[in-house]
């Protein structure tokens, strides 16, 4: 019976060792394939980083592009308030104003608004009472 425990006691060193072995071999094993993985994975991110410096780029260049447009359109828009406001500085013909004092007379006898006519057909406050005065010494 002793030779009989002595042989487990040895069979269960022996798997015990085993199993011991087989553990240490498999960390080995997970370790030797962890720089493996991890420089798929370090690979993976380099493919990341690159492509996302890419689209960095391409957003730039957009930005930048956009900037200039809008530098373009700013100086358009300021060219043509300077045209409009000389265009409001030409002097007009008689004609012309003959023309304008007529339709604001009509639009003052139709009940517009005097600030209304003012800022439709661009006449000053004065140039109105004036065509109001004239309309009404015409009626007398």
């Amino acid at each position: 019976m002793e030779l009989w425990i002595v042989v487990v006691v040895v069979l269960n060193i022996v798997i015990v060792a085993v199993l011991v072995f087989l553990i240490l071999r498999l960390r080995q094993l997970s370790t030797e394939d962890a720089p493996q993985e991890l420089e798929g994975e370090l690979e993976r991110v380099r493919q990341l980083v690159a492509f996302f410096e890419a689209k960095e780029k391409e957003v730039r260049e957009s930005l930048e592009k956009i900037r200039a447009n809008q530098s373009r359109l700013d100086n358009i828009l300021n060219n043509l308030e300077e045209a409009i406001e000389r265009l409001r500085q030409t002097p007009q013909t008689e004609d012309d104003k003959e023309h304008l004092y007529r339709q604001a007379r009509d639009m003052l006898k139709s009940g517009l608004p005097q600030e209304e006519v003012m800022k439709r057909l661009n006449l000053s406050r004065g140039e109105i009472t004036l065509i109001l005065t004239v309309e009404k010494m015409r009626k007398n």
